[in-house]
């Protein structure tokens, strides 16, 4: 295969790396197939290298041909070293390719990756992804593995995502990671539960059906699924009918449920986030005095949320105005529509703490509510928004068991409701709720986590 980086190869048998003490990755280029036949590639440990991987991959054959690598399982993997660094695919660039690319039903289990510098994934160090054409990742498990990057960028599937664009459209789908930890300890930015980095995408991505249970801890940019995601002016992308339930901390700043840092250069629109959610899990973040921190995003500059929600703790107990919400840290030029959150919030070292959001500049909101405990700062505790100009359409607070009355610092508005009133079908459509529909009240499997306020149907688990 080394010989052969653009032609078509398949797996006949398991392979047992473990006498292995030399191993150079195999190359990928435009042409290049690899068929695993659901074999498997156990007990490879490798330490001092740098940039290791089974392959790595630079398209510049210029044929335009597919590049295909599938049906693999990759078990009980140890590597360490310096460089770019993936369990599968040390790094994957694309240099103006129009070739294809598909990465599909690779399962990796009871595994380590170690790097001492930045990129380090499960699945891929590192990829930057330019030309045309279609990169689609779909089928993906990772059980009961580490991965560590020392410089940040770290993901239980993707390190980062270092470009993509304008003329590519990247399709990530059907990723489970399962137990398992993703650390960039000490000054390092960049975590997240599936990826670490998406930067400057200027094409369409589109991630649905992403789950993660992984514990995930970083100095900034800490995410339960995405540690931070950037799009330039001309990127757009969606996440969907996705969610994490591990504890994510950041000991600084911009810590979420399900991604860390989002922002867009240009429009709301341009990122969508629908039909996911953050439960039973902590997210926490430190001593920055900037730090946002949420249930489901710790800090989004120009995205839309809509049917979606949080239900677990978030705590900023730290920093001098930091600020804490049950779906978003600090949030600015967003729009946020049907959603709700039942997350405890602790915010009791923080300036503007809230049920929805803690800190909000310039954003729509429409038909959400929060129900969970709050306590901050004196003067910092709102049932919605810690502090915030914008009024609420049709929205509402439960006033009896939030712990506050008032539903935002500033201007804006929202009513507040007891538990009796709250668990009134009335009391939404009155206001334009689409229910049922949209939402659902409680009944049977459906518990909302025993509060009797509406749920999102088809995303609240058992709804």
């Amino acid at each position: 295969m080394i010989n052969n980086p653009t032609s078509a190869h398949i797996l006949g048998q398991d392979l047992d790396f473990s006498s292995i003490a030399v191993f150079s990755p195999i190359p990928v280029d435009e042409g290049f197939t690899f068929d695993g036949k659901n074999f498997t590639i156990s007990n490879w440990n490798l330490a001092g290298v740098v940039s290791t991987g089974i392959f790595t991959g630079a398209l510049v054959a210029g044929t335009g041909l597919a590049v295909s690598i599938t049906n693999l399982n990759l078990s009980s993997i140890t590597l360490s070293g310096s460089g770019l660094s993936g369990i599968l695919l040390a790094q994957l660039i694309m240099p103006g390719s129009a070739a294809d690319v598909t990465i599909s039903n690779i399962n990796i289990s009871n595994s380590s990756i170690l790097g001492t510098t930045q990129s380090v994934g499960g699945l891929i160090g590192q990829t930057s992804i330019s030309g045309t054409g279609t990169v689609a990742i779909s089928n993906i498990t990772v059980s009961n593995t580490t991965v560590q990057a020392n410089s940040g960028n770290t993901g239980s599937v993707i390190g980062n995502i270092a470009a993509i664009a304008s003329g590519r459209t990247v399709q990530i789908s059907s990723v489970t990671v399962t137990g398992g930890t993703v650390t960039s300890p000490g000054i390092s930015d960049f975590a997240g539960g599936v990826i670490g980095r998406i930067s400057g995408n200027s094409g369409t991505l589109t991630m649905s059906s992403l789950a993660s249970t992984a514990t995930v801890n970083g100095d900034q940019n800490v995410g339960g699924l995405i540690g931070s995601l950037t799009f330039g002016i001309a990127g757009i992308g969606t996440l969907s009918n996705s969610n994490a339930t591990g504890n994510v901390t950041a000991t600084t700043n911009f810590a979420g449920g399900l991604i860390g840092l989002a922002t867009t250069a240009a429009f709301a629109n341009r990122f969508i986030i629908s039909n996911s959610y953050y439960i039973t899990g902590t997210v926490s973040a430190g001593a920055d005095s900037a730090n946002g921190v949420g249930g489901l995003v710790g800090n989004a500059n120009r995205i839309t949320i809509q049917t979606s929600f949080s239900n677990g703790i978030v705590n900023s107990t730290t920093g001098a105005s930091p600020s804490a919400g049950g779906l978003i840290g600090y949030v600015t030029s967003s729009v946020i529509s049907d959603c709700y959150s039942l997350a405890t919030i602790n915010g009791t070292g923080a300036g503007n703490s809230g049920g929805i959001a803690g800190l909000m500049f310039g954003n729509s909101v429409d038909k959400v509510y929060a129900g969970g405990a709050i306590t901050a700062a004196p003067g910092g505790n709102n049932a919605l928004f810690g502090s915030s100009s914008v009024n609420a359409k049709n929205s509402f607070f439960d006033n009896s068991g939030s712990g506050t009355t008032q539903a935002a610092s500033g201007d804006a508005t929202a009513t507040g409701v007891n538990h009796a009133t709250i668990a009134l079908p009335a009391t939404f459509t009155g206001a334009g709720w689409s229910l049922p529909g949209t939402w659902v009240m409680p009944s049977g499997a459906c518990t909302n986590f025993g509060f009797p306020g509406p749920a999102l149907a088809g995303v609240t688990p058992g709804c």
